[in-house]
């Protein structure tokens, strides 16, 4: 009698239990809701810069390429300006300028520039290439203020600087057969950067700072400045001209 009752009880707990069971384990329908959306980023979301080319800075009689917009913009290869024509004009503020690894190379005809600014313009970044073979100047920004050039490679810009900067900062670049390697404004920084076998190395304005920077074989001065500057952990060696040349009041340290 005992285990006729056991038997009942589990019987009705089963009973009790198998609704819930199938209520948890009850599956939804399995037909998809619509077809599946895309997953994949657009090339903008994946890579949100804006390429140099003919599409997207259009130049003009003067200019191979302009930019006329702020924003992000790079290179996808190499470029050999317009003969007759500067390379690449930046003509807004807030603008960065990735060579990508690539270099801007000259197509000849005068005395053009590689890039260049041709007003007073804002907060500029320009970086990560080789600008070569222009006659008045690789990359020209005296006009600029809060300017960054960073991993330069300027080279053969025989009329004029490899890199002209107004009020800003220049870092890691090498200047080579150069008229002058660097030319920096008022209130400039130039750091770790090398110039050789140029006409002259480095010429800075009234309170600017170059550090950790060498200048070697130039046929001119290595370091030529005004008052107010502060040289210090450079190193100038077999140029042609004077190594260290500075008026009053700077301070030249190791």
């Amino acid at each position: 009698m005992k285990i006729k009752i056991h038997l009942i009880r589990v019987a009705l707990l089963l009973a009790t239990l198998n609704p819930q069971l199938s209520t948890v384990f009850a599956q939804g329908s399995l037909t998809p809701p619509g077809a599946p959306a895309p997953t994949m980023k657009t090339l903008d979301q994946v890579e949100p810069r804006i390429i140099v080319n003919a599409a997207n800075t259009p130049g003009d009689a003067a200019n191979t390429f302009i930019i006329s917009a702020p924003g992000s913009y790079y290179l996808t290869g190499n470029i050999t300006g317009d003969s007759g024509k500067r390379g690449i004009s930046i003509q807004a503020n807030d603008v960065t300028l990735d060579l990508n690894g690539f270099a801007l190379i000259s197509g000849g005809g005068g005395a053009f520039r590689g890039v260049n600014v041709p007003a007073v313009q804002n907060n500029l970044c320009i970086r990560n290439g080789t600008v070569r073979g222009w006659t008045d100047g690789g990359v020209r920004t005296e006009l600029a203020t809060g300017t960054l050039a960073e991993k330069l490679r300027l080279s053969d810009n025989v009329g004029a600087p490899g890199l002209a900067l107004g009020n800003g900062s220049a870092r890691d670049c090498v200047a080579t057969g150069n008229a002058t390697g660097f030319v920096v404004g008022n209130g400039a920084e130039i750091k770790d950067c090398s110039a050789s076998a140029n006409t002259t190395g480095f010429i800075a304005s009234d309170r600017s700072m170059m550090s950790g920077c060498i200048s070697t074989v130039n046929t001119g001065d290595g370091f030529n400045g005004t008052s107010y500057l502060t040289i210090i952990d450079c190193t100038s060696s077999r140029n042609g001209g004077n190594g260290i040349v500075v008026q009053g009041s700077c301070s030249v340290i190791r």
